[in-house]
């Protein structure tokens, strides 16, 4: 039975995430056994995507719902919905770009076969009202409803947000967002709503594919001048605009228009990035290479600098050096490296099963990669040193693998 607590009643952000493939993946015996190490490996992943935004364990609701889960946030105190919708779209965008990669580096040692290869995500806004059940508080409104439909409503797009979230500006432009429609005869049940996507998130989809699933206002995929946004590994976009006539706007120079919080965030992806790419190359090479000493990691928005287990320093948002962020520079390196990170993950799966004479060749292309690599992830630490203000080294400098700096 439920009985309505008519004082619960309030204006909130809810996400709806969804594991494509998650029906498939329960029904083989073998992954029974490690269900929870997966599970608990998704919620991680979860809880990093939103500690970069300082959302983690701030939700006024959480449940796990079979195939996925549901998180209902209220504005915290002086906080606006615009702002909480910015961190929610924030978080959550980078977890829906950068699990699939997560996946497929940690399949194997998790021990699953045919794990989801990819989330699919739903945000709407709009009031929820909390219901008193004999199995505890439920939470019921439009905006679940909504957010729900939204992730499962287009199979090539898995990441929608519905109009009724508040966004700040800055983002709807960084990130290229399309205003759109959903459309009632694109074979769902979902009524006609405003939604809005990320530009690249559709880069694989072709007009007449986009118009089937939407309704867009006439030239809304044409008249985006601004740099297609680069996916930061944080979530955050900082991706400079650009003038109608497509060069940079010099009005915008380095540090400005830069959220504290994105750029600490977009430096703790770029460590964690580096991590991995250390420990793959080593292992390609048949090396563990010495245990790291440091590690840096966002916990409540300030980055948070462990020496040998210990933390030793605390930088909060608000102290970082945003003059020496040279957005221009980073943007310009992050996408370097994602494409090269991406082939050297691709050529190392395909090393298993070539012949001799193509591992030859292969090896040969990864030893290319990674000189590459080396020299991006030392220009990237350097920036990320002078905008913390402090050094990092130790493994990060990847003296182990890449050798002394010169």
């Amino acid at each position: 039975m439920f009985t309505p607590l008519e004082t619960k009643r309030y204006e909130a952000v809810t996400a709806i995430i969804n594991l494509e493939g998650f029906s498939g993946f329960c029904s083989m015996p073998d992954n029974q056994s490690r269900m929870a190490d997966y599970l608990n490996f998704l919620f991680e992943k979860i809880d990093e995507s939103l500690t970069t935004t300082g959302l983690a364990g701030t939700f006024t609701h959480f449940k796990f719902i079979g195939d996925g889960a549901i998180y209902i946030w209220r504005p915290s105190v002086n906080e606006s919905l615009r702002d909480l919708g910015g961190r929610v779209f924030l978080a959550l965008h980078n977890l829906y770009r950068t699990y699939p990669a997560d996946i497929q580096d940690e399949q194997e040692e998790l021990g699953v076969r045919e794990a989801p290869k990819r989330l699919r995500v739903g945000i709407a806004q709009g009031e929820v009202s909390e219901l008193s059940a004999t199995s505890g508080i439920e939470f019921v409104g439009y905006s679940i409803s909504l957010a729900a439909r939204l992730q499962a409503y287009c199979r090539q797009i898995g990441f929608l947000v519905s109009t009724s979230v508040s966004l700040p500006d800055h983002l709807k432009e960084e990130y290229s967002l399309v205003k759109g429609r959903t459309k009632i005869s694109a074979g769902t049940s979902l009524p006609s709503e405003e939604i809005r996507f990320v530009r690249e998130d559709a880069s694989d989809m072709s007009r007449r594919e986009i118009e089937r699933w939407f309704t867009l206002a006439p030239g809304a995929l044409d008249s985006r001048k601004a740099t297609q946004s680069v996916q930061r590994p944080t979530g955050a976009s900082l991706v400079t605009p650009q003038t109608s006539n497509g060069t940079l706007n010099e009005t915008i120079s380095k540090g400005e228009l830069m959220d504290p919080f994105s750029i600490i965030g977009a430096i703790s992806a770029g460590l964690n990035i580096i991590d991995k790419f250390r420990s793959l190359a080593l292992r390609l090479r048949g090396e563990t290479g010495p245990s790291p000493s440091v590690h840096a990691e966002v916990k409540d928005g300030a980055m948070e600098i462990q020496r040998v287990g210990q933390p030793v320093e605390r930088i909060e948002a608000a102290s970082i050096k945003t003059s020496q962020w040279d957005e221009l520079r980073y943007s310009t390196l992050e996408k370097k490296v994602r494409i090269n990170w991406d082939i050297f993950n691709q050529i190392d799966g395909e090393l298993p099963t070539a012949s001799l004479d193509e591992k030859a060749r292969l090896r040969q292309k990864l030893e290319s990669i990674k000189c590459e690599l080396c020299q991006d992830f030392r220009e990237l630490l350097g920036l990320y040193e002078r905008t913390l203000g402090t050094p990092l080294g130790d493994h990060y400098a990847l003296n182990s693998l890449c050798g002394p700096q010169k």
